[in-house]
């Protein structure tokens, strides 16, 4: 029988949203920025969001793109975040997004 894992989220800002299912049938949670920034084309841009999200020992944790994003030809890519579980990874967990659009200008 296997054991049911919970995970305790904590929030860092007020501003920090709690993470939500796009559909029941979603794997993944979305994600929300807690700065409004702007992200020039061709550029990298780490997006707080406010959040710590500890995983038990011997596990990771890992944020990655949502295939959508291919489907509806998002200029936006995420880029992979894995951490360890444990005690000596419990810090906050930022996201890295890139502009994938060249700028001509």
């Amino acid at each position: 029988m296997e054991k049911e894992m919970s995970i305790r989220i904590q929030r860092l800002d007020e501003k920090a949203g709690i993470q939500t299912k796009g559909s029941k049938l979603a794997a993944g949670q979305d994600l929300y920025s807690i700065e409004d920034i702007p992200i020039p084309a061709s550029s990298r841009v780490l997006v707080k969001i406010g959040l710590e999200v500890p995983v038990p020992e011997g596990t990771y944790g890992c944020i990655a793109p949502r295939t959508s994003a291919k489907v509806h030809i998002c200029p936006l890519y995420l880029m992979r975040h894995v951490w360890d579980g444990g005690q000596n990874y419990q810090t906050p967990v930022d996201v890295w997004v890139i502009h994938t659009l060249i700028n001509l200008g």
